[in-house]
């Protein structure tokens, strides 16, 4: 995972660009509140972006496919938007799904401007928030102060300063997987801080009692440590890895362990821990939802709009890939499909192109994937992080297209011209 030969501008920073990257780290750490709408982080990076916009930044050329799928999404999901019967949260919804798409693109243009410093910055941030979170959830489950129960949980469940235990669970994960990696990385300087925070999200990810989440901690943590496995560091790295996976297992077992013995957070295990509970089958259950919702996507190719399907069912489908076709009809649903496909295709391409932070990369690729997975179970279309997610591994993609590009031609004497840059690093 040798970042020697990369070259790229924003390595050697100025006034602006530590002024930039010192904002980015505020704003991911506000991330993890998200109790209110708009959200301090949504204020927050919707400034960040339209002062980047004002001061010139420009969209990479291999992030423009990326940028053209989201407008055509949003564009479908007009149209289904004028279908609707309850429009004007339809256009809310769309509304919300354009500053998310625009976040998360604004995300990828910041790692191609500063490849060795963005990535870092966005993760720090990140684990903050996720760690504030994580205590919160804790101490909410546990009512470690008056009212904490009322404020950070739901039904019995952990949400920290979220509104959903099925948030807040995959919101943990990535900084999870990076305070792993960092651990194995670099275990004199972070292995003892990194473990302990791996432990503390993992408790509070068992906390929110998603099955979602759960599945998804595995998923992506067993993909990350078989990515790390085939394109890691030296001998070295990979045989702290194998010893670090069996002391964190080992850890996490003390820790459910521990957990399961209190009998309230035992009895609710015992509930959740079926892959077919009550309020998913019997005639009124989520899968009989999905299969009506299947039924009326094909009677409406022009979509439903957001909130419709509520007029035929109790709920939403649970299900993010029949949701986009309500959301934006069949072309929205091809979209949104295209978009998660390229995703994957790109995660491939940095994963075997050299490209700065590499061992962060398998964080974010193994995420995603998590993520899309458990867009089978639930709808993950509004969810910070997926768009996070999206953006980091496009900008990461559009930082190995180039780089590879300039390599090719240096190759053969082909002149290649610079990079375009924002304005004053």
């Amino acid at each position: 995972m040798t970042d020697a030969a990369i070259t790229s501008p924003g390595t050697g920073l100025r006034g602006h660009g530590r002024l930039a990257l010192a904002t980015l780290w505020c704003i991911m750490a506000l991330s993890g509140f998200v109790m209110i709408e708009p959200a301090p982080f949504d204020l927050a990076i919707s400034a960040a972006l339209v002062l980047a916009l004002l001061f010139g930044m420009a969209i990479p050329r291999a992030l423009a496919p990326l940028v053209v799928l989201h407008v055509l999404f949003i564009l479908f999901s007009m149209l289904s938007a004028a279908q609707a019967v309850e429009m004007s949260e339809a256009v809310f919804h769309l509304t919300v799904t354009a500053y998310l798409s625009g976040a998360g693109v604004f995300l990828g243009c910041i790692v191609y401007r500063y490849p060795h410093r963005a990535l870092p910055v966005i993760m720090n941030g990140w684990t903050l928030a996720a760690a504030v979170a994580a205590l919160a959830a804790i101490a909410g489950y546990f009512q470690l102060f008056a009212g904490a129960d009322e404020l950070f949980t739901v039904f019995g469940r952990a949400k920290g300063p979220f509104k959903d235990p099925n948030v807040l669970a995959p919101f943990l994960i990535p900084p999870t997987l990076y305070c792993f990696y960092r651990a194995v990385a670099n275990p004199r300087r972070n292995a003892v801080v990194g473990l302990l925070l791996v432990m503390l999200f993992t408790a509070a990810i068992f906390l929110t009692v998603s099955r979602g989440g759960w599945g998804h901690l595995v998923a992506s943590g067993g993909m990350a440590i078989v990515l790390y496995l085939a394109v890691g560091e030296g001998g070295g790295f990979k045989a702290r890895l194998i010893l670090f996976v069996i002391a964190a297992l080992l850890a996490l077992a003390v820790v459910l362990i521990t957990l399961l013995n209190v009998p309230a957070v035992a009895d609710l295990f015992a509930q959740r821990a079926s892959l077919a509970q009550s309020y998913d089958v019997g005639g009124q259950g989520r899968f009989d939802g999905q299969r009506l919702a299947a039924r009326l996507i094909l009677d409406h190719p022009l979509g439903m709009g957001s909130v419709d399907f509520l007029n035929y069912w109790h709920e939403n489908p649970h299900n993010i890939y029949l949701y986009v076709f309500m959301l934006g009809g069949w072309g929205g649903g091809v979209i949104y499909l295209a978009i998660v496909g390229a995703t994957l295709v790109r995660s491939a391409q940095i994963l075997l192109r050299p490209i700065p932070h590499k061992g962060i990369a398998v964080v974010l690729v193994a995420s995603f994937v998590g993520v899309a997975l458990e867009g089978v179970v639930v709808d993950t279309d509004h969810w910070r992080h997926f768009y996070f997610l999206i953006g980091l591994i496009w900008g990461l993609s559009a930082l190995a297209t180039t780089n590879w590009a300039a390599t090719r031609a240096m190759r053969h004497g082909i002149p290649t011209p610079p990079r375009p840059m924002s304005p004053a690093a």
